[in-house]
């Protein structure tokens, strides 16, 4: 990653991918970052495929996937977009 400024991930849950289950993800790593490093800054964003965490020096898009068993589940209203990797 030397010298890019942006990466993605991919994060595949197995259960049903929530909102507030993507939310609380987003908090966790941010939560883990800022205790590795309290002096940089981190922001996590929700997006409509997942989240990014931001700070002054890079930029994460973490992508939210499912396994296959789990597209016929979801739920517009209750689940994030998801893609089947």
């Amino acid at each position: 990653m030397a010298g890019h400024e942006v990466a993605d991930i991919v994060v595949i849950l197995k259960t049903l991918p929530t909102q507030e289950a993507v939310q609380a993800l987003a908090n966790k790593v941010t939560d883990d970052l800022r205790a590795a490093d309290a002096h940089e800054a981190y922001s996590a964003l929700p997006n409509e495929g997942g989240f990014e965490i931001s700070s002054s020096e890079a930029t994460v898009k973490v992508l939210i996937a499912t396994i296959p068993p789990n597209l016929k589940k979801l739920d517009a209203q209750l689940h994030c977009k998801c893609v089947c990797l």
